[in-house]
């Protein structure tokens, strides 16, 4: 009997689980009350935990080994002997718990956490109450962690490749990539996974296999359309304080308003001006080919345009899509992609496009150069860049940079065998990269990187081994950078932090001896001390706020910067050694009004403040006008723009508001004639009244700007009784007469004033309407009726001496525009969607409908015959017959 019991031990020891199973059930079977089946050593115990050992040698059964436990635990637990088999069931929950989340970890199987924390109660329930199991559940613990952290990385993974797979079905490599760079920046070693590193393959390739080479050639236009238009008369102060420097011959430019103006680099004359539109997508860019010339964009006509540098004459015209900044120039090439995945090759002599590629997606401009002369390297607007051969052009190789859209602002910059990379990648920094780019066979890597404090929206420079970096803040850092493999790549020098408020662009350039300029709020002169950036103690210079790229020729910059009073471009001279400015010239003032001044010239007035009278014949020759009659002294320090509108008897009235708001009456010689203070702002435009200046203020309306005359009363605005409604203002003024005038607010009440004298002199009111809505547009007087549109869209005409209604018709929408009267015709544009003409003595119902397309027009129309002649503001000049509204031609400026 006993031989039998030890034969089944034996071949549990030896791991022959079944038949020592089979022979403890055999003993039992036969001996079933022997003391050997009995107790804590008997048969009964050993066939138990056999049965648990069994589950969990080789390939473990965990889910049987915890049944196993389980009924052991439940056969025996009522015995006497059972607390002697604690320690038996403790080893077994513990490898259970334990081995179950490693397990699990490795095949990725969620459900063996389940066993584990069923293995984990039996773990802490038969353990000693002197002895928890404390430093076994603490491993059991982290081993579940990693198994959870384990399982979910499997699952992303899985995911991911899915995503990967579907989207290269779909031949969508961008999505691809997409995908793959989100796995892997959640988990960098998956970048190795096998399956992952051939979808990247794959996806990489059919990038570049989406790069198509478009067989499309097309000779440049030569005839230059605006030769046949009259030349406009420009109007460009300049101030000069050396009058005897003669020019060399050199012009530098400067971009204001809708166009490009070309600068003497010595005098500040301005030599030419050249429309491009508004929002030009790059600043002009010096070419030298058969003759010294210079491109630019033109966005009115989508054209790529070379002018002759020093004259501005049109050498060629390429229509092309709008493109997406400057080209690269290289070799007699240009090289200019476009918004819509396009890259041309241009012949910069002739302006013949001789080949183009088509991208899958927008590309960033310029294009780089490699070093070996041979290739170029393109980067497009997230994910990829692009090598191409330059003979023939094609792509070569797409590399995953995985920047991502509208990371990138500042053009990435060639560094020799490298290319440096600005990501604005977090809120408050960005990213500096440099890239290996040393072998057009091989895709780009990264070899270094340095974080920066704020973004990096400007171009960077480099100047010799020297990086200079602007960044928001505004901050300066300088760099050195090596290809010494002993040294740092991109090793940081110094950093500045700028002191100005202004947080616009920023804008670079670099001289010899550790001199840096930099244009953000003013022209500050920086330099290198060995490690540290200290700013020049001479006084910064050309204050504003820089618009475009600081030029420079010898020691002289040339900075293009607007103030806030406007839109125009003060392109100042600043010699770069002394900080001083030899002259300043002003371009693209907007034109803020103009009247007809003494013997029919023109008064004008510019947002630069400056007063210009105009002959017919300085109009009809056109060029420029680079003097004016006068500036006028603004307040110091003001940010409110200036304003200006035509008065009566030839004047302008000119005016800035503000805590030192003031006035000016410009006179028919352009010469100032008064001059107010304004206690408060004007909430409309004034009006010549009465041998002075009616001034609509908050609450009141005062006449100011009187030579003489006994003082006049202010006239105090109607009390709006009704609490909650919105505070009324001023809306327009209408003289009538020498001594009646209409004056509207802006909740729909128009009052008739009378200009009384005697004992007092002050303002009646003579009667009032109150208009169910507010009256956007200003009133037209017309012989004795004066035309309203309210914001309802109803046009009504009145009678002003009787204050009856001759006529009320309904637009159909708000106007958008004063009504205009060219007999026989009353004219109302509406919601610049159309113009409705009428009959102008009896405006019942309208003649015709004229669709505008959307775009509002510009002026008065002008009826010439049987002709309307009008111009919208895209430039486009209609000939609409003014019968039946129909538009005859179509011109565009």
């Amino acid at each position: 009997m006993r031989r039998e019991f030890d034969e089944a031990a034996k071949d549990i020891a030896a791991a022959q689980f079944p038949t020592g199973i089979q022979k403890f059930e055999e003993f039992i079977k036969v001996h079933p009350g022997h003391d050997l089946s009995d107790g804590a050593d008997g048969a009964r115990v050993q066939l138990s935990k056999a049965r648990v050992d069994k589950e969990l040698v080789g390939s473990p059964a965990y889910s049987n080994a915890m049944k196993a436990l389980d009924e052991f635990v439940k056969e025996h637990r009522e015995a006497k002997y059972f607390p002697e088999l604690h320690d038996d069931i403790v080893v077994f929950a513990k490898k259970i718990a334990l081995d179950t989340p490693k397990a699990a970890a490795v095949n990725k199987q969620s459900d063996l956490l389940k066993i584990s924390a069923e293995a984990e109660v039996f773990l802490e329930r038969y353990s000693p109450p002197d002895a928890p199991p404390v430093e076994a559940k603490k491993e059991i613990a982290m081993a579940r962690e990693v198994a959870v952290a384990a399982i979910l990385k499997s699952g992303v993974l899985e995911d991911a490749l899915t995503a990967i797979n579907e989207s290269l079905k779909k031949e969508l490599p961008l999505a691809a990539v997409v995908s793959r760079q989100k796995l892997v920046v959640r988990y960098p070693d998956l970048s190795a996974n096998p399956k992952v590193e051939t979808a990247q393959r794959r996806a990489l390739e059919m990038a570049k296999q989406q790069v198509v080479r478009k067989e499309f050639q097309r000779d440049a236009q030569t005839d230059d359309p605006i030769k046949s238009l009259p030349k406009p008369l420009t109007l460009a102060v300049r101030t000069r304080s050396l009058s005897e420097e003669q020019s060399a011959n050199r012009v530098v430019f400067a971009l204001g308003q809708d166009s490009c103006f070309a600068v003497d680099s010595i005098t500040g004359d301005p030599i030419w001006r050249r429309t491009v539109g508004v929002g030009t997508p790059f600043f002009p860019v010096p070419v030298e080919t058969s003759r010294s010339a210079v491109l630019v964009f033109d966005t009115t006509q989508d054209q790529l345009v070379l002018l002759d540098r020093r004259t501005g004459e049109l050498v060629w015209r390429q229509k092309v899509e709008p493109v997406s900044g400057p080209p690269l120039v290289v070799s007699g090439q240009i090289f200019l992609p476009t918004l819509e995945g396009f890259l041309y090759r241009i012949d910069a002599d002739s302006g013949r496009i001789t080949s183009r590629l088509k991208f899958p997606q927008k590309l960033f401009a310029p294009p780089i150069a490699m070093a070996d002369s041979a290739h170029l390297l393109v980067f497009g607007e997230a994910e990829f860049a692009y090598t191409l051969s330059l003979s023939p052009l094609e792509c070569k190789l797409v590399s995953q940079t995985g920047h991502q859209p509208g990371t990138v602002e500042a053009s990435p910059l060639a560094m020799g065998q490298y290319v440096l990379l600005a990501e604005n990648d977090r809120a408050t920094t960005s990213r500096l990269r440099v890239l290996n780019a040393s072998k057009a066979d091989q895709k780009l890597t990264d070899v270094a990187e340095q974080r920066v404090e704020g973004h990096i929206r400007d171009d960077m420079i480099l100047r010799g081994n020297q990086l200079f970096v602007a960044s928001a803040g505004p901050r300066l850092a300088v760099f050195n950078v090596s290809d010494d493999k002993n040294q740092k790549t991109l090793a940081q020098i110094a950093t500045l932090q700028i002191p100005t408020s202004h947080s616009g662009a920023a804008h670079l350039a670099a001289g010899t001896d550790g001199q840096i300029w930099l244009a953000v709020g003013a022209l500050r002169k920086v330099v290198l001390k060995t490690t540290a950036l200290q700013l020049d103690q001479q006084d910064k210079i050309a204050v504003g706020q820089s618009t475009q790229p600081l030029q420079m020729i010898g020691r002289n910059l040339y900075v293009g910067r607007q103030l806030p009073l406007g839109q125009a471009v003060h392109l100042t001279q600043a010699d770069g050694e002394s900080m001083e400015s030899n002259w300043k010239t002003v371009v693209g003032a907007r034109l803020l009004a103009a009247n007809q001044g003494a013997d029919g010239q023109l008064v004008c007035v510019t947002e630069g403040a400056d007063t210009f009278l105009l002959s017919a014949n300085e109009v009809s020759t056109g060029g420029f006008r680079a003097r004016s009659e006068q500036q006028l002294k603004l307040p110091e320090n003001t940010l409110e723009p200036l304003q200006a509108v035509a008065l009566a008897e030839g004047r302008v009235a000119v005016w800035t508001n503000g805590a030192e708001g003031k006035l000016w009456v410009v006179g028919p010689s352009a010469l100032p004639q008064a001059e107010v203070a304004l206690p408060q702002s004007l909430e409309c435009s004034p009006l010549r009244f009465a041998g002075g200046v009616l001034l609509p203020i908050p609450g009141r309306l005062k006449l100011g700007g009187r030579a003489g005359g006994p003082p006049c009363d202010d006239f105090l605005a109607p009390v709006n009784t009704n609490n909650d409604g919105p505070v009324r203002k001023w809306k327009h003024l209408v003289a009538i007469d020498d001594d009646t005038l209409f004056v509207f607010d802006s909740a729909g009440k128009m009052l008739k004033l009378q200009y009384r004298t005697g004992d007092k002199t002050f303002f009646q009111t003579v009667s009032s309407i109150d208009f169910p809505q507010p009256i956007d547009v200003m009133p037209t007087l017309h012989k004795g009726r004066l035309l309203t549109a309210d914001a309802a869209g109803k046009l009504r005409v009145l009678d002003v001496t009787a204050m009856e209604s001759r006529a009320e018709i309904d637009l159909g929408g708000p106007a958008s525009k004063p009504i205009w009267v060219a007999e026989p015709l009353m004219l109302a544009e509406v919601s610049r969607q159309r113009l409705v003409a009428f009959d102008a003595a009896n405006p019942k119902q309208s003649l015709w409908t004229c669709d505008l397309g959307g775009v509002g027009l510009v002026g008065s129309p002008l009826l010439v015959g049987n002709v309307l002649v009008a111009v919208q503001q895209s430039g486009d000049v209609l000939r609409i017959d003014a019968k039946t509204g129909k538009i005859e031609q179509k011109v565009s400026l």
